[in-house]
């Protein structure tokens, strides 16, 4: 339900410990095409923040939708 309300889903070494893992969907037509993640030591993502990573995914997730539903988006 989180993943779902902020778009993105995280997992703080949930999997691995010492993994941080980021993934926002990509989407066509209302339907799961792909997933957009990025994976980075834990220290690094306290370094960076959660928020800016978390931007960062979401756009490149939105400009490829963009390209694949035809958008010129760079």
């Amino acid at each position: 339900a989180a993943a779902r309300r902020q778009g993105f889903a995280c997992n703080r070494e949930e999997w691995i410990p010492g993994l941080w893992v980021l993934a926002a969907p990509v989407r066509m037509a209302g339907s799961l095409q792909a997933v957009v993640a990025l994976a980075v030591p834990s220290a690094r993502a306290a370094e960076s923040g959660e928020d800016l990573l978390a931007q960062r995914v979401l756009k490149a997730a939105a400009r490829i939708e963009a390209r694949l539903g035809g958008g010129d988006e760079k």
